[in-house]
């Protein structure tokens, strides 16, 4: 039995944030998914689905934390750095929700170079969401090794990495929005802003994922 175990009777917070995290990981891999659908004018109802029972299963993990931390403290982290981690980290999984719901209002048929565009958005955002993946595995060695130096040093290593990616989706965002307000003598203003608004709320992605990085920077210490 476990040190979080033994503390908690039980699951510990930390073991959920982790299990959180995995609700997370795969939500992220169906955005890819959900996008070579959207562009390809298929149903995509499907991984829309299974996206919002991600996002039912991740709420229901935040609770039970939430839960678990009125009955006492942490060995290592506060209370409220467990909750503000999960609440951050739950942002993830609610902005790829928002981003299926936002594609299921309407349908614009791109050109081969913006379609590009978007793509590579996607192709940096899973990028960072893979080394997130890695940084919560990590996350674990560190917490089962005690905090050991040489695990900590390989989950800052994570950390950093995350946070040289977000100026690579700084910049497909910008290329995109370029070419998408080039568009405005052309395109209907509705798709404009509908596409923006799309993009926009991917990137917010990013931002998630890095803000998820901080924190775990944050709590190492």
């Amino acid at each position: 039995m476990s040190v979080w175990d033994k503390l908690f009777g039980g699951t510990s917070p930390v073991e959920l944030m982790i299990q959180h995290g995995l609700i997370v990981e795969r939500a992220s891999d169906l955005l890819p998914i959900l996008w070579r659908k959207y562009i390809a004018g298929e149903d995509f109802s499907d991984i829309a689905k299974e996206i919002y029972d991600l996002e039912s299963q991740a709420d229901a993990i935040k609770l039970e934390i939430r839960k678990i931390l009125h009955r006492g403290f942490l060995y290592r982290f506060e209370k409220h750095d467990i909750i503000e981690y999960i609440r951050v980290q739950d942002r993830i999984v609610d902005l790829i929700e928002d981003t299926a719901k936002i594609m299921g209002l309407n349908y614009v048929e791109l050109p081969e170079e913006a379609s590009k565009k978007m793509e590579n958005l996607i192709d940096c955002i899973e990028n960072m969401m893979d080394v997130l993946k890695k940084a919560l595995k990590e996350l674990r060695n560190v917490l089962e090794s005690d905090f050991a130096r040489r695990e900590v040093g390989k989950e800052r290593q994570l950390v950093e990495e995350m946070a040289q990616l977000e100026s690579k989706i700084d910049d497909a965002v910008y290329d995109f929005g370029k070419w998408l307000y080039a568009q405005k003598n052309t395109m209907n203003p509705v798709d404009i802003m509908f596409l923006r608004n799309l993009v926009l709320t991917i990137s917010h992605i990013a931002d998630a994922t890095e803000n998820v990085a901080d924190k775990i920077n944050s709590m190492l210490g």
